[in-house]
């Protein structure tokens, strides 16, 4: 009896510390985990600055979010985003689900540019390998989107090289919370914000949606 007290006692303790980990540990695991998330949902290389876990007030916000082109391309940015506030209602776990009840995006810049054959950073990008794929595979349709808006500031078209310099033109897009209503994932959401600034900047390249990864 006292042997199976003790083992009880043993395993709440044990349980205890992986809690007070798990809380004091919180915004870098979200960094890590989001980091690869974000990578199996879009395809492209991410890092992010820094993330912020608030369970009062159930917000999740990340700050520096940078999305990469492939090593060929002589810019190294694509996708600069300045701050990701999430809105998740936790009541949602109970069902299986994380519903996401508002998400912001404040989008700095994104850079179009070409590689040394000629093919745009846009049309370029692979899907991820599968090993990495398997790893959040099962996330699809747990995550809902209720509402999301982004705003963005400016575009960047790299030219040629003038003087060992990338030239590049920029393009103000302006675009103000910009809504998106359920979309289905984060890919979808990527699509929308590279297409909307797209549009809005002249003599662009049109996106090809195969440079994304389908939404399932």
């Amino acid at each position: 009896m006292f042997a199976l007290i003790r083992g009880f006692i043993s395993l709440l303790g044990w349980t205890a510390m992986l809690l007070w980990v798990a809380y004091f540990f919180r915004d870098p695991l979200c960094e890590k985990l989001l980091d690869k998330w974000l990578e199996y949902e879009t395809g492209f290389e991410v890092a992010i600055d820094r993330a912020h876990l608030s369970l009062e007030d159930t917000t999740l916000t990340l700050r520096g979010v940078e999305f990469f082109n492939p090593p060929d391309f002589p810019e190294r940015r694509f996708l600069s985003i300045v701050n990701i506030t999430v809105v998740w209602m936790p009541e949602s776990l109970a069902c299986g689900t994380l519903e996401i009840r508002r998400c912001s995006i404040d989008v700095d810049e994104i850079v179009l540019v070409k590689n040394g054959h000629g093919t745009m950073n846009i049309d370029a990008f692979k899907p991820l390998k599968p090993s990495r794929q398997i790893l959040f595979s099962d996330l699809r349709g747990f995550v809902q989107f209720d509402k999301v808006d982004f705003s963005a500031k400016r575009t960047l078209v790299f030219g040629q090289e003038s003087k060992g310099q990338p030239a590049f033109q920029s393009y103000a897009v302006n675009i103000r919370q910009k809504v998106l209503d359920k979309p289905e994932n984060w890919s979808e959401i990527m699509r929308s914000i590279v297409e909307d600034m797209l549009s809005k900047t002249p003599h662009s390249t049109p996106v090809k949606r195969s440079g994304f990864r389908n939404a399932e």
